[in-house]
């Protein structure tokens, strides 16, 4: 991570894996499974939930108390090891919250904890599937997320084609996994960035997917992105003919045509 920053990227701290907790093979080697530890901690089928889906949930009684319990002090082990550095950012867990509650627990004990420390990092949740399917974009828009990363599949919402433009609700950082698997193209960058939105790739540099024009348009946009002061543009639909545009009025305004 301190090489990173040195090399001028963030780094994104996911503290936990939805996989492996909801995948039968991922769940035969997780260390809340009672055959793995002898701690007397055994998170299988906790709360009605099956293999180990229950740990990513705020569950009532003692061995849901007891997880909870390990899960925030290896937070706060995080969060006092990074806490120095600049370039963090957190992410609860990777695709798809079982429960909310239990992400926003997460995501509240992180603020909390770091509010007396010397630096305050963001918070992110992303986009769910999993075992109850792909998690409303709206969940994720009233979560206590700083930002999320949100999925193609609810709300009528087309990031894939027509993202929406971002209204300071959320930071949204748009995540070719999460709306296409493996796709987007120069034109997706494109409008994503100018709907006010922060594109990021999935890159599985295969040679049978020529997506080099793809990985130009993340350059491009970052130029534009240090070339102007974005804190003071707003996202329009409206301004320019094509509805992609970046502007402050009078000042400075990009189009994407």
């Amino acid at each position: 991570m301190i090489a990173a920053g040195q090399a001028g990227f963030y780094v994104s701290v996911m503290l936990f894996d939805e996989g492996g907790v909801e995948n039968s093979y991922n769940w035969a080697n997780h260390p809340f499974n009672g055959i793995n530890n002898i701690s007397g901690i055994d998170g299988a089928n906790l709360g009605g939930y099956s293999l180990g889906i229950g740990t990513h949930a705020i569950v009532s009684g003692t061995m849901g108390a007891n997880i909870l319990s390990i899960q925030d002090a290896y937070i706060k082990k995080v969060v006092d090891t990074v806490n120095d550095l600049d370039n963090v950012m957190y992410e609860v867990a990777n695709e798809s919250p079982t429960s909310i509650d239990w992400e926003n627990h997460v995501a509240d004990l992180i603020r909390s904890y770091e509010s007396s420390k010397p630096k305050q990092h963001l918070v992110g949740m992303n986009m769910g599937g999993g075992h109850n399917g792909p998690i409303n974009n709206s969940v994720l828009l009233s979560s206590h997320a700083d930002y999320i990363s949100p999925n193609n599949l609810t709300n009528g919402q087309d990031y894939a084609n027509n993202p929406p433009a971002a209204t300071g609700q959320k930071v949204i950082v748009t995540d070719t996994d999460h709306i296409f698997g493996f796709g987007g193209d120069a034109v997706w960058v494109w409008r994503s960035f100018t709907r006010g939105l922060h594109p990021i790739y999935l890159d599985p540099y295969d040679p049978t997917m020529p997506n080099e024009a793809l990985r130009w348009a993340m350059g491009d946009t970052l130029r534009y992105a240090n070339k102007m002061n974005l804190a003071a543009v707003t996202p329009s639909t409206t301004i320019a003919s094509t509805g992609y545009c970046l502007y402050n009025p009078t000042v400075e305004y990009l189009a994407y045509n």
